[in-house]
């Protein structure tokens, strides 16, 4: 059984603004390289997928309507989604 298969509907929301302001000012202030504070984009909506549920990335405002068509999809109380919101 996954998280996806339990009773339920989830939707768990990433407000990932790929933001690492903390450790840059940290950083800075010791004179360290910036650089290890630059880390790739995750894609967080796979995660969704990897726990047999579903993704969806958001860049656009435009983007969020798939929420609605993965709510109005029959879900019959169940499954998992996971939106990346960038």
């Amino acid at each position: 059984v996954t998280f996806a298969d339990l009773p339920g509907t989830k939707i768990v929301v990433v407000f990932n603004d790929g933001g690492y302001g903390a450790e840059v000012h940290q950083f800075e202030h010791l004179g360290w390289s910036l650089t290890m504070a630059e880390l790739p984009a995750p894609d967080f909506a796979s995660l969704g997928r990897a726990l047999a549920g579903q993704g969806i990335t958001v860049e656009r405002p435009e983007d969020a309507a798939e929420i609605g068509s993965w709510l109005g999809a029959g879900r019959k109380g169940r499954g998992l989604l996971v939106v990346d919101c960038k």
